[in-house]
C-alpha cells in the first residue's frame, strides 16, 4: 500500500506530466512552425509514451486481457452511439472539435496519450481519494471528468454520462485497461468523423 505522500505525488505528477506538460508543449511547437521542432515533438511524444507505459505498470493501471480489449472496444462503440443520439437530440451542441491543420502533431495527444493520462487521474488516482461508496466515488469523479472537458453547456452532462460508464466499466478495480480503451475508441471515432466531415 502506499504512502500518502507517494499517493500525493502520483496526483501532482499525474496532472502535471499526464496534462499540464504536453498542453503546454504543443502549443509552442504550432506557433514557432519550425520544422526542426516537429521531429522534436515526435521524439518528445515516444519518450512520453515510454513514461506512461512505465507509470501504468509501476501503478497496475494496466493489464491487459481479450475480455477488456473486447469490452472496452465495445463500450466505446456504445459511447459513440450514445453521443450520436445525444446530438441528436441536442441538434445545435457541439461536442470536441479538431484542428484539422494541426492534427498531424495532436493525434498522438487527443486519440492515445489523452484518454490513458485522464482515466489514470479520474478513474486511478482520484477515485481512490474521494471518500465514501462506489458510486459516490463515480458519481464525483464524473462530475470532475465533465467539468475538466471544458463546456459549460448541455454537452457538459453528456461527459458526465460518458464518465459514468468509464467509472463503471472499472468496476473497483485499479486496473483502468477497460476504461482506457474505450476513452481511445471515442476520442479516435470523433477525430476520423471531424476528419470526414
Amino acid at each position: 500500500m502506499k504512502t500518502k505522500s507517494e499517493r500525493n505525488t502520483g496526483i501532482i505528477f499525474s496532472i502535471g506530466f499526464g496534462v499540464i506538460l504536453p498542453q503546454m508543449i504543443l502549443p509552442l511547437v504550432e506557433s514557432l512552425k519550425i520544422n526542426l521542432l516537429t521531429p522534436l515533438w515526435y521524439i518528445f511524444i515516444v519518450l512520453f509514451s515510454i513514461k506512461t507505459y512505465s507509470y501504468c505498470k509501476q501503478n497496475e493501471y494496466i493489464k491487459i486481457s481479450k475480455r477488456k480489449i473486447a469490452f472496452g472496444f465495445l463500450l466505446g462503440i456504445f459511447l459513440i452511439g450514445l453521443e450520436w443520439i445525444f446530438l441528436s437530440i441536442f441538434p445545435n451542441t457541439s461536442g470536441s472539435t479538431v484542428n484539422l491543420h494541426m492534427l498531424y502533431l495532436e493525434f498522438p495527444l487527443m486519440c492515445f496519450l489523452g484518454p490513458i493520462w485522464e482515466e489514470i487521474i479520474f478513474r486511478g488516482i482520484l477515485i481512490e481519494k474521494i471518500p465514501g461508496n462506489s458510486f459516490v466515488k463515480i458519481l464525483i469523479t464524473s462530475i470532475l471528468f465533465s467539468l475538466f472537458h471544458g463546456y459549460m453547456s448541455i454537452v457538459l452532462l453528456f461527459y458526465f454520462i460518458v464518465g459514468v460508464f468509464f467509472g463503471l466499466a472499472n468496476r473497483n478495480e485499479n486496473d483502468l485497461s477497460t476504461s482506457i480503451i474505450a476513452h481511445i475508441v471515442v476520442n479516435t471515432v470523433v477525430v476520423i468523423i471531424n476528419l470526414i466531415i
